[in-house]
């Protein structure tokens, strides 16, 4: 912004109602051209002490104790609509993390599940005893439930129930 330095200062707040002379202002030529008499200035902080931005306010006439705590209300307020503004996009990103993953671990399940009905496929081949025979074909009907059941549950809108009259008929 144009007139304060707040933001790099240690101070929190700079209220001056001689804007064209205090030496906190560096640009008191604009301040002057516009008329100003006071700025006040606010640095708005999370709850960690991060700063977040600065509310500045300008004044063609001073600035009364009185008048400068709505700014200062005003300026914790927009500090917690940022924060929560901030923690919301790091909660939209974490969870567009973990459905990424989610899908990752859905296509290796159905991979190793391929992968171990092939096996049992090719093992039942070079069977000629029915009981064995009948044996992997159990085994391989049980991968297919499993797979069933594992691609309800991914398809699912909530993990925390899967309907098995619609399994039962699958």
């Amino acid at each position: 912004y144009k007139i304060g330095r707040l933001a790099t200062d240690v101070h929190t707040k700079l209220l001056t109602n001689i804007v064209t002379e205090d030496g906190h202002i560096h640009n008191r030529e604009w301040a002057r051209e516009l008329g100003l008499v006071s700025f006040a200035g606010y640095r708005l902080r999370d709850s960690q002490g991060e700063t977040r931005g600065v509310l500045a306010l300008f004044s063609k006439h001073a600035i009364t104790p009185e008048e400068d705590g709505l700014p200062m209300s005003l300026g914790h307020s927009i500090a917690q609509v940022v924060q929560t503004s901030i923690a919301e996009e790091a909660m939209k990103h974490s969870l567009k993390e973990k459905e990424v993953l989610l899908g990752e671990i859905h296509h290796r399940v159905k991979n190793n599940i391929q992968i171990v009905s092939s096996l049992l496929t090719l093992q039942s081949r070079k069977i000629k005893d029915r009981k064995y025979l009948d044996m992997i074909g159990d085994s391989q009907n049980r991968l297919k439930s499993m797979a069933l059941i594992h691609e309800k549950l991914y398809k699912s809108k909530d993990l925390s129930r899967i309907d098995f009259t619609e399994y039962t008929r699958n």
